[in-house]
């Protein structure tokens, strides 16, 4: 899809009963190098991505943190 100009989106959508967080880290770090958007959430993106909690009060700026940060590890997002 890539090769024919089509951007391509990723849903993190962690399922605890199909596999551990361990893998779905692995995977989703594998496959984030590949895509143009990500949905994930605060959650998803400090067990999965590594990335620091959020530490201030302001939930707006919670989800420009985290993407932010998603951005600075995968700049193709």
């Amino acid at each position: 899809a890539k090769k024919a100009g089509c951007k391509i989106s990723f849903d993190v959508n962690y399922r605890g009963k199909l596999w551990t967080p361990e893998e779905a880290g692995k995977s989703i770090r594998a496959i984030l190098p590949y895509v143009d958007y990500c949905s994930a959430g605060s959650l998803d993106a400090q067990h999965f991505l590594g990335i620091p909690p959020y530490t201030g009060e302001s939930d707006k700026e919670e989800t420009i943190y985290y993407y932010q940060k998603m951005q600075e590890a995968y700049p193709n997002i």
